[in-house]
Formats: C-alpha cells, structure tokens, sequence
C-alpha cells in the first residue's frame, strides 16, 4: 500500500522538508505505509553533497539551502514538480540494494512521461532524466538526489513540466471536458475569448476554467532610446530594424534593440499568429526579419538561445532598449533594478499594429478519474467567479477571466506608476481581443517542429525557403 500526498500551493522548502521528516518517522516506525507526496517548491536553489560553489552561476537570485541529499545544485520554482517518495525498503521483496531502488525510480519517471508523448532516457555517467530539444541537443528534464536513514528512503525527484501542460493532458483525455459541465449561467462568468483560450481549436473541449490572466506589454528604457536618437518606441517589426541599425550605428555596441526569446517552446508560432503571419508566406516573411537582424550582427549569437528569464536578465542590465512581458514583471524589475526601474517607460504590446493580442491564462483543471468530478467542477467553478478573482486581482497584479475587467479599477490607472499603467494597458488589450490563442491537438508537437525550423535557419542548417516548405508540409 501507498499513501499519496499533494501538497497545495507553493510550499516553502524547508517547510516541505519539516513535513517530509515527520512523515519519514511514521514511515519508519511502521505508523504509516510507504507514502509519496506531490509539491511545488518556491523559488530556491538547493545543495547536495556533490555541489561545487562554482557551478552556481547567479547565487544571489534565489535563497540558496544545503541539503543532505545526494547530487549538486538544484533550481526549484513554480512549473516544476517534486516527487518525495518515503519508501521503506526493509519490507520490499528485493535485496537492499540503492543502485537498483534509483534505477526503479528513473523507468517509473521514463514511463510516466511516456504517458504524455514525452520521450525520456537516461544516460550513462550522467545522472537524472534527459530528453531531446528541438535542436536535438540533451537537455536535463528530471534531477534526483535521495537519502536513506535506516534504509527508508527520502528526498527525490524533480520535474520540470512546461507551463501549457493542460493541452498535453487533454489531448490524452486525461482532464475533464467541463464545456458541458457548465451551466449557462457559469459559463457568463467568463469573457468569451478566455473560455476560448481555455479550448482545444476546432473543438468543444474545454479542458480547464480561466483563473487569472495576464496580457504581454512593452516596456522600454527611454535613456537608452534617447541616446539612439529616438523620442519615441518602435511600434513594428521594420521600425524595430531601424532601431537596432541605429544603436550599432551610434557604436552603442553593448545595447541591443531586443532580445528574442526564440528558445522558448512555441512562442515562435505564437508570434507568427500574433501578427497574422502563421502560414508559409509568412513564416518565410518572419524568418527573413530575424535572419537580417543576426546576419548583420544587430543580435548577438547568443541571442538564439536565450529564454524568457534571459532577455530580462539583459534588460535589468541595461544591455536592452524593450522588454515584452507582463504586468507580473515590473515588482522584479523594481526590486532588482531599480536605477533601470526609473528610465523604463510602458507601452502598449508589440507590434502596436498586431493583429491579435496575447494574453496568458492560468486555468484550473480537472482529472478525469476524478471520484467528486460535480464537487471538482463546482468548486473551481467557485474559485474563478468574478467575486473571487477580482478580490485575487486586488492581492496581485494580475487580472480577472471575467466582466469585471471592464471595470475602471483595470482600465483606467491610478496613478503614474509603472504598475499601474502597465495593468491599465494590459486590460484594455484584452478587451478588445476578438480571439484568444487557442490551442490545438498534439500542440506540443507543432510548437517542437516550429522551433526546429526556426533553429535551423539560424543556425545556417536549413534556408528559409526550405524550413518555409517543410513548415507548410507538416
């Protein structure tokens, strides 16, 4: 027998290690069975006994807390999932032995992440769980570092799951469809365009409820748009080109107009859709725009494999003149920056001719072998009701699924402050969105060969006519 345990909310570690110690007691005292509990850490970096200090590339990001555990350095954070597994390995069938005990763990995460069309794989002399990136480069998924004490095991495994998981498990129907769980009345509790958002394209799958929202914006250093000559921000794709051949131009060589966060999965196809370009004519057009800019060395190379975190990182710098991201950004920008928290301006999201408007949806989801599936529904239902979310938007500078967005509160600021303006011009930009971004079938696949293509042509692998072609094939 197993007990399964899910930790709600983000936990503190050294909470989540207090509660996993007190369960280990149990564990081994044979109070309680073999237990296994599911969690999210905030943000922290951890130790294990192997850590060397020098592989800790920024140690003052995140608290750093060192561990007993085997293994090196280890990033938890939200989007991440901690597996603690407390296994009493005197009373399994087996000889004692730890190698075969991590083995066992690593197929059981290899076949789980199966389960979603993820294909895993360890390799030898390295330790955790592996996969493939889209440049078909090794890329760590899973890390795991465990303990025993009195061969009863703990610690364990962390995954690192992508933040639109939610489409994964619909398209393995492994969440409920909740568009006809609904009534009417509930569903009237939600703008139109996030439910779509919530759905999986050309179908009546709703596979989640609209929690909170945030819509990208743009923000800039007016300093450093001065010093190139401008007054105002570029406004589009050609004006941004200008913009970059203006700060070479100026030899403001370590000032870049903007740093892409082409790494990351699918925002490549989301920018083609956010500008109309999502067809072959234009990914080809897009491409060309990206190649010009590092073909004339108006992007570092680097540039191709940077993150989202990256491209802040650079702007917190001063290394970049715009900055897309939401209205969550700017309490980070103010507390790490704050010299460049007082040049940054905000407008509204690039392109300002974009003929679609992204916006971010947290949803809550429900399983389907849920046991109380009316009881799950009704109260994520209660959870995302205009009340609730706009009381929640009044704690975090986020912004409600529901009508009472259309209040003054979002849509007009009040005051000056790069907060609130930012939160004014992300509502209106939802509201005057006709189409959210829907999600289709097998959609981490699309957003994997998109990005394969756009690497590729970066990287000189492929031409653009031919990734235009293969994109328009697939």
């Amino acid at each position: 027998m197993v007990k399964w345990i899910t930790l709600p909310g983000l936990v503190d570690y050294q909470d989540g290690i207090k509660i996993m110690e007190d369960q280990l007691l149990r564990v081994t005292n044979s109070i309680e069975p073999n237990t296994i509990f599911l969690l999210e850490h905030k943000e922290v970096y951890t130790a294990g006994t192997s850590h060397n200090v020098e592989e800790l590339l920024k140690p003052d990001s995140f608290p750093v807390i060192y561990t007993g555990r085997g293994g090196k350095f280890t990033y938890h954070g939200p989007g991440q999932r901690v597996i603690y597994p407390i296994i009493n390995l005197n009373n399994t069938d087996k000889v004692k032995d730890l190698k075969l005990y991590i083995t066992q763990l690593e197929k059981w995460i290899i076949l789980t992440l199966a389960e979603l069309d993820v294909n895993a794989f360890t390799i030898q002399g390295k330790v955790g769980i592996w996969v493939k990136n889209s440049r078909n480069i090794e890329s760590k998924i899973g890390a795991i570092g465990i303990r025993v004490r009195k061969w009863v095991t703990y610690h364990g495994v962390s995954i690192n799951l992508n933040p639109d998981f939610s489409a994964v498990l619909a398209d393995k129907h492994a969440i409920l469809n909740l568009n006809t769980l609904l009534s009417s009345k509930q569903k009237h509790n939600y703008l139109p365009v996030t439910l779509e958002s919530c759905s999986l394209k050309n179908t009546q799958f709703l596979f989640g409820l609209p929690w909170y929202l945030t819509s990208q914006v743009t923000y800039y250093n007016q300093q450093l748009l001065q010093q190139a000559g401008w007054k105002t921000p570029p406004r589009s794709d050609a004006e941004l080109l200008q913009l970059a051949k203006d700060l070479k131009q100026k030899n403001l060589n370590d000032v870049t107009a903007f740093y892409p966060t082409l790494a990351d999965n699918g925002k490549f196809l989301k920018q083609l859709w956010q500008r109309g370009l999502d067809s072959p004519k234009g990914m080809k057009q897009y491409l060309l725009f990206w190649k010009t800019m590092l073909d004339n060395n108006l992007l570092p190379q680097e540039s191709i494999t940077m993150k989202y975190q990256d491209t802040v990182d650079r702007y917190q710098s001063g290394a970049s003149v715009l900055l897309m991201s939401g209205t969550t950004a700017v309490k980070g920008l103010q507390e790490n920056a704050p010299q460049i928290y007082k040049q940054t301006r905000v407008m509204p999201q690039f392109p300002a001719n974009s003929s679609n408007v992204d916006f971010s949806v947290m949803t809550l989801v429900v399983p389907k072998q849920s046991g109380h599936p009316k009881e799950a529904v009704d109260l994520a239902a209660f959870m995302t009701n205009p009340q609730n979310t706009f009381a929640f938007s009044r704690l975090a500078p986020i912004l409600p699924p529901g009508p009472s967005l259309k209040r003054s509160e979002f849509l007009f600021p009040k005051s000056n402050d790069l907060q609130s303006q930012a939160i004014a011009m992300s509502a209106r930009q939802v509201l005057r969105s006709k189409h959210g971004y829907e999600i289709g079938n097998e959609q981490k696949a699309k957003n994997d060969a998109t990005d394969f293509y756009v690497q590729s042509v970066l990287l000189n692998r492929m031409s653009v006519d031919e990734a235009a072609h293969q994109f328009s094939s697939n």
